[in-house]
């Protein structure tokens, strides 16, 4: 649901089409598909803008070759009135010989609009296993990239959809993840540096699924 609480969106098993809806009367207020090779590309794979008025779906499309498989996750960004497609950023593309094992195919993945108080500027932000990537809605234009964010791999797989979970603060200056071994680390956005640590959650407490700023 959307922050303001006016649009709400859905997904099927089958996660080839996103259904949006009016939150204050329940009225259907599209379908979103994509194109005949794409699907969602994560369980955590669709956003809504704070204002309601944007949809962003991370898709995942192959392409199979002589050289092995190609594998590309892309951004979708729809205008929730009309439908229409209005950016398509590219997130990662990965080759790999045919019969080796693809990775990325297993990978946790979650992604987030993030503005900030006072600021006119919208940001849309994903992670995955191995990074995180902020991209200027406005413009598409690939702000920062944010490496060594280790996933942590949960042994319930009813557990994994929090996995990759992230939370930016108010302000947009700080990232909270969660990270391999059950720790949250604090991140400074502007150097992707991690200033803290937070290891309090012991290895038999269970999985953080979680996080908020004050």
């Amino acid at each position: 649901m959307s922050d303001d609480g006016s649009t709400l969106a859905s997904l099927n098993m089958n996660n080839d089409a996103v259904r949006l809806w009016s939150a204050t009367d329940g009225r259907e207020l599209r379908s979103v598909t994509f194109e005949e090779n794409e699907h969602l590309g994560a369980q955590n794979g669709i956003a809504l803008s704070p204002d309601g008025k944007l949809l962003a779906a991370l898709t995942e499309s192959s392409k199979a070759s002589m050289k092995g498989l190609e594998t590309k996750r892309q951004l979708h960004i729809f205008e929730v009135a009309s439908g229409r497609k209005t950016q398509s950023l590219n997130f990662k593309t990965t080759k790999v010989q045919l019969g080796t094992f693809n990775r990325t195919s297993y990978q946790t993945t979650s992604l987030a609009f993030v503005s900030a108080a006072g600021s006119p500027d919208l940001w849309l932000a994903v992670r995955d296993d191995e990074s995180m990537k902020i991209f200027d809605v406005a413009s598409g234009r690939e702000l920062k990239s944010i490496t060594a964010l280790q996933v942590t791999k949960q042994t319930d797989p009813s557990l994994e959809m929090f996995a990759s979970k992230f939370l930016f603060n108010r302000n947009r200056q700080l990232l909270s993840v969660i990270t391999d071994g059950n720790k949250i680390n604090v991140v400074d956005v502007a150097s992707g540096n991690t200033v803290h640590t937070l290891a309090g959650h012991g290895p038999h407490a269970g999985a953080i699924i979680g996080v908020s700023f004050s």
